[in-house]
């Protein structure tokens, strides 16, 4: 029996290790010689359905225990930035550029759950049958976006002046 055929959707064990190979190693060349199988079958064996399946699985389950492992972090971040934005015996630059990263890393947030709303009411909508327009919706997206990026600007380029002007008060005092 060849590998990859067969009944149900089993792949061999050597295709489990070059799934492995492939999701550590990058690239098809560098995957194929770690297994010691042709270049030309490894792409012969991705293009099967259960080959390519399990390829996808593995994948995406590498990426949802990556995205954990960055979710898990990003609260230490952002409280790091915080911190030093907060600490008064951090040189001024650090401090802006702290505060600056909170106040993007927050926008970029906001964008995205406004963005991912705007998705689900689409997806609703057209489960619903009803005609929004994609232009007129993206339209409206867009244009909310840019205004809240202005906002987003305008305020972190006050707060920044507000930052300088309280250090150059406190250097010349």
């Amino acid at each position: 029996m060849n590998p990859g055929h067969g009944h149900g959707n089993k792949i061999s064990r050597q295709q489990e290790q070059t799934i492995a190979a492939l999701l550590s190693h990058g690239t098809i060349k560098a995957a194929a010689a770690r297994c010691g199988i042709s270049e030309s079958t490894l792409r012969r064996w991705m293009r099967l359905a259960n080959f390519k399946a399990a390829y996808e699985s593995a994948r995406a389950n590498i990426l949802t225990r990556v995205s954990g492992e960055l979710q898990n972090g990003a609260l230490e971040a952002v409280l790091l930035l915080k911190e030093i934005a907060r600490d008064a015996n951090s040189p001024v630059p650090s401090r802006v550029t702290a505060a600056r990263c909170v106040l993007e890393f927050a926008l970029q947030l906001d964008q995205f759950h406004t963005m991912q709303a705007r998705l689900a009411q689409l997806e609703a909508a057209r489960a619903q049958e009803q005609q929004v327009p994609p232009r007129e919706a993206l339209a409206g997206m867009i244009a909310e976006l840019f205004r809240r990026d202005r906002a987003f600007r305008e305020a972190t380029e006050t707060a920044i002046r507000k930052v300088e002007t309280e250090h150059e008060k406190a250097t010349v005092v």
